[in-house]
């Protein structure tokens, strides 16, 4: 395996890198400041619901995304075998990690995503209780329990 060491690895790689987290540490600050401050000034509470949601997920994905990278950048500082480890670890954790926060904040986090998600499954789960009812009146009381579990 072929990797830089020494002064390369160092002024070569690690030193643009690092300039480049801290380059946009700086923007993510200038961003969230923006945010805040416009959230600030909006005059509906609808509008101050939409600034927070946004600036909710500015920060989580910020936070996420950089969080992995800069883990990713520690992992590089070291040669011993226990911290190599350890790092690697944590960053296949938190890289595996991002597509399902993603997925949270953009899909499930969403009320009229959550509806268009949960419509197919209340509506199979609407018609698994009809074919139940059918079958019998011993389980029609269960049917009842299904069907009142699921609206809720």
């Amino acid at each position: 395996m072929c990797w830089l060491t020494g002064y390369s690895l160092y002024l070569g790689f690690l030193l643009p890198v690092g300039l480049m987290l801290m380059y946009n540490f700086t923007v993510f600050v200038m961003v969230f400041r923006e945010l805040n401050q416009s959230n600030g000034k909006a005059q509906t509470n609808q509008i101050k619901r939409d600034y927070k949601q946004t600036l909710t997920i500015a920060v989580t994905m910020s936070m996420v995304m950089g969080l992995t990278w800069s883990v990713g950048y520690l992992l590089l500082l070291s040669d011993n075998k226990t911290y190599l480890l350890a790092m690697s670890w944590i960053f296949a954790i938190l890289n595996s990690v991002q597509g399902f926060v993603i997925f949270l904040l953009t899909a499930v986090r969403r009320p009229d995503l959550r509806k268009v998600w949960m419509s197919p499954i209340q509506s199979a789960l609407s018609k698994s209780t009809s074919v139940v009812g059918r079958l019998g009146s011993s389980e029609k009381s269960y049917t009842v329990s299904i069907v009142s579990s699921s609206k809720v």
